[in-house]
């Protein structure tokens, strides 16, 4: 079938690759890792994504290829399951990290992000790895499926709770620390409504 060989998973890449030497498999499991957010093993949905986020703005096209990218160095460093970090389960989460600070970050400059961040972002992105090898040895064994984003998230709620002020406040979000609160009680909305005596005074 015409096409049909950038159709599906790619095997035939997949093997060119292999044949290509460490920085084409590094590229390739990187690329996979992108398209796994998308529940695609597929290195050209991998490249559409990461066009994509170029296109919307440099600051999130440099934070996912940095997240990807430190991401599955990790999983390498920490040897790993071969096929899961061949398939690109391992640089999922540092691209979704990538986004995630991205998008509650803002900076002057719309060209890249400051230095700040992408430390951060490595940092974050090679914990991502740590915890997709720590759940996928508990919940693949287990239940029999693969943690997915669980570590993204994990890791994402930490990041923004080490946000929220206090001693615990290092890194800006949306151009300041982030403070999550409720907002203050409208007494219409029937909350915290002031009790008014209606008896005269004598």
């Amino acid at each position: 079938m015409p096409g049909s060989w950038w159709l599906g998973t790619m095997p035939r890449l997949l093997k060119a690759a292999d044949r290509g030497g460490p920085a084409v498999i590094f590229v390739d499991e990187c690329l996979r890792g992108v398209s796994q957010a998308f529940f695609s093993n597929n290195p050209v949905t991998g490249v559409v994504a990461l066009c994509a986020s170029f296109q919307h703005s440099w600051v999130a096209g440099v934070c996912a290829t940095v997240g990807v990218s430190a991401a599955t160095i990790t999983a390498h460093a920490l040897v790993v399951d071969p096929g899961a970090l061949r398939n690109g389960l391992y640089g999922m989460s540092g691209f979704l990290l990538g986004q995630a600070l991205a998008l509650f970050s803002t900076f002057e400059s719309t060209v890249a992000p400051p230095p700040s961040l992408l430390v951060a972002l490595a940092v974050l992105a090679s914990l991502s790895s740590f915890l997709t090898n720590a759940a996928g040895n508990f919940i693949v064994p287990t239940f029999g499926v693969v943690p997915l984003a669980l570590p993204f998230v994990a890791t994402a709620y930490a990041w923004l709770l080490a946000c929220s002020g206090g001693l615990l406040a290092y890194f800006p979000v949306n151009g300041a620390v982030i403070q999550p609160a409720l907002p203050p009680p409208n007494p219409r909305d029937g909350a915290a409504v002031e009790v008014v005596s209606t008896t005269p005074k004598r």
